[in-house]
């Protein structure tokens, strides 16, 4: 139908305004955006610009991406192009600029800002800081910057989701692919701590497994980080990508605190350092996709609930059926945790 409204707009004169508009656009914005003032379809013209703004926000050029978007109408397409304007922002760097694009993407925001989350770029790494307290700065003032750039998001919750996005990612940054994972650094208390000790473990997981995982790899990072070992390998700039839990926390969750998982998902916050550092490190665990079931297997009979809870979900993804079943008849005991009977139990959600 498309098609067919283009051929019935055909110049007169011999110009095939069809042929010319299929063709595949330049790459660099200041052709493209020639490309976008002569396009003689509104609609076409419109994505153009979406384009352009996307392609201009990738080299960093906020400016130039918000006059773009300017000449879009008001509506759903210019907040669409906020949004590719926002997440664009982010991997250059420049997290404040794109929570406040973002925030003008309307229905689009929340999405916009997960995304601008995990793909904001590191502007340093791990081992260039002096200390914990440093990070801890660092943090506070870019989650106030979120904060602050959101508060007049119509939706009220569209602020704690940002602000919790760009806590998870900004953690999990500060570790990974640096080729160093010193525990001290995660060793912190407040809001920022699960997020650090998710990017510790991430981070320490990738080292430890770079060439195999070893099967007493759990066990090796609980070491490391009672004893505080720095583990240290070769740095990835782009990690390859991880394995990620895509289950929601249960009825045996429900209010207590969770910190956003990258790829989705959410992961349960311990009651103490110690023990959310052991949470983390499972997760970290399953991301890597050499872990079976046994990497989990020990954390069933953890002492602490949260561990324990843990320990079950990833083992239920990992296990089969049988494995499964098997682990679950043991939970017949009168003094097992009746919510990691029900969890194996069930199927992997």
């Amino acid at each position: 139908m498309i098609l067919l409204l283009l051929a019935c707009a055909a110049d007169p004169a011999g110009a095939d305004p069809v042929a010319a508009a299929l063709q595949p656009w330049p790459e660099d914005p200041v052709a493209l955006a020639e490309v976008c003032d002569a396009q003689p379809f509104a609609e076409l013209a419109i994505t153009c610009r979406v384009q352009e703004a996307a392609l201009r926000a990738r080299r960093g050029e906020e400016e130039q991406a918000a006059r773009a978007c300017a000449q879009i109408p008001e509506g759903t397409w210019r907040e669409e192009c906020h949004f590719r304007l926002g997440e664009e922002l982010a991997t250059t760097g420049q997290a404040v600029p794109a929570v406040a694009w973002c925030a003008k993407a309307g229905w689009f925001a929340r999405r916009c800002l997960t995304h601008a989350a995990w793909r904001l770029r590191p502007s340093e790494r791990a081992e260039l800081r002096t200390g914990p307290s440093e990070l801890q700065a660092e943090g506070a003032e870019l989650l106030q910057a979120v904060e602050a750039s959101l508060a007049a998001h119509p939706d009220p919750g569209v602020a704690g989701e940002g602000r919790d996005a760009f806590r998870a990612a900004w953690g999990r940054r500060v570790f990974l692919g640096s080729g160093r994972a010193d525990p001290g650094l995660a060793r912190v208390e407040g809001e920022l701590g699960p997020a650090l000790r998710t990017g510790w473990a991430t981070e320490a997981v990738r080292l430890l497994g770079q060439r195999a995982l070893p099967p007493e790899a759990g066990s090796l990072l609980h070491l490391a980080w009672t004893e505080g070992r720095i583990l240290e390998g070769s740095p990835d700039p782009d990690p390859p990508p991880e394995r990620y839990p895509p289950f929601r926390p249960g009825p045996e969750d429900e209010g207590l605190p969770h910190l956003p998982l990258y790829g989705g998902g959410l992961r349960l916050v311990g009651e103490t350092v110690d023990e959310d550092a052991d949470i983390a490190i499972l997760h970290a665990l399953y991301g890597h996709p050499a872990a079976g079931p046994e990497a989990f297997a020990v954390g069933l009979d953890d002492p602490r609930p949260r561990v324990r809870w843990t320990a079950a979900k990833l083992f239920a993804l990992t296990a089969d059926p049988a494995e499964r079943a098997a682990r679950a008849d043991t939970q017949a005991d009168p003094h097992a945790d009746p919510v990691v009977a029900r969890i194996l139990s069930e199927a992997p959600r």
